[in-house]
Parts: C-alpha cells; sequence; structure tokens
C-alpha cells in the first residue's frame, strides 16, 4: 500500500505460516499484521473453493474483525494506534451490477 494512502490492503499468502498479509493506512500513518485464520478457514485449507471473507471494522473501539463463509474467526486486529480514521458513517449509495439511473 502506498505510505500516504487511506485505506486498507489484503495482500499475499505466506505458506510457510499459513497467513495473509493486511495493512491499513491513513495520512502516512500505517499498520501492517500478518493475520492467521482458524484452523479449517486457512488459505490452505481452501484450495480450489470459491471464499467469501468479511473484515469488520469497529473504529470506535480500533478493532477489525473477519468472518470466512460466514464463520467469525476467533482472532481480531488492533487498529487504535491508526490515529485519523474518520468514524462518520458511510451515507453513499453502493451499487452492485447493473445500474439503470
Amino acid at each position: 500500500q502506498d505510505n500516504n494512502a487511506s485505506g486498507f490492503a489484503l495482500g499475499f499468502t505466506n505458506t510457510t505460516t499459513n497467513t495473509i498479509a493486511v495493512c491499513f493506512g491513513h495520512n502516512g500513518n500505517k499498520l501492517q499484521f500478518s493475520y492467521k485464520f482458524d484452523e479449517g478457514y486457512q488459505p490452505s485449507d481452501l484450495v480450489d473453493e470459491f471464499v467469501t471473507i468479511t473484515m469488520v471494522v469497529d473504529r470506535e473501539v480500533g478493532m477489525v474483525s473477519f468472518a470466512v463463509n460466514g464463520m467469525m474467526q476467533s482472532d481480531t486486529l488492533n487498529i487504535s494506534a491508526l490515529k485519523g480514521m474518520s468514524i462518520t458513517p458511510n451515507v453513499g449509495h453502493l451499487n452492485l451490477g447493473h445500474d439503470n439511473n
């Protein structure tokens, strides 16, 4: 992720540790983690399968949780050190698929 970018990135899988790289950034501040999913939901367990990964960011308490195929994972990430992330809710529109407008 660009050093001055705001947002997040999910990165490469480390096949030795069975983790994925997770990076959060805001205005030059950056936090990087190696995240390990629960047993049975790790990348090596899900080869050649369609997988849904959901990331929940609770900015008020500075924690990130993950779910794989709807199953919440036991580990969380503490991003409270990432100062300046807005807690203003996103009130914009999210359009998936075809938009007739």
